[in-house]
Parts: C-alpha cells; sequence; structure tokens
C-alpha cells in the first residue's frame, strides 16, 4: 500500500514537470525514447517504476532525485 502512495506521488510530480514544459505525454514519451503508454503509467502511478527510471527522469527535467528516495 506504502508503495502504490509513493508511486502516485511520484507520478503526479512527472505530470508536474512535463505540464510545466508545455509538453504532451506523447512528446515527453518521444525525447525519452519510452512507449506513451509506459510514460503515462508512470505518470497515474500505474507501475512500480525502477531506480534507473526514476533516474532518468529526474535528468531529463533537470531536477534531483528525493533525498534517499523520502519526500
Amino acid at each position: 500500500m506504502q508503495s502504490q502512495k509513493l508511486q502516485i506521488t511520484i507520478g503526479k510530480k512527472i505530470k508536474e514537470l512535463r505540464l510545466h514544459k508545455g509538453w504532451t505525454q506523447e512528446q515527453a514519451s518521444e525525447k525519452l525514447y519510452i512507449c506513451r503508454n509506459t510514460y503515462s503509467d508512470i505518470e497515474l502511478g500505474k507501475t512500480d517504476i525502477c531506480l534507473s527510471r526514476l533516474v532518468q527522469l529526474a535528468n531529463f527535467y533537470n531536477v534531483q532525485t528525493p533525498r534517499p528516495l523520502g519526500f
């Protein structure tokens, strides 16, 4: 249950960052070379996000990952 809350929190933040850039999910997923459905699932908190993907997204949006993954 705690894992699901974290996934949703991360997804909301990723969506916020994407919207701040003015991009659609399609545009962001193309720039990241991932499927739009995968990107959508990340934003919706429907998928477990691995550490490498989290780092990829943080670098892409030029933000830091949370301190030892604590918010």
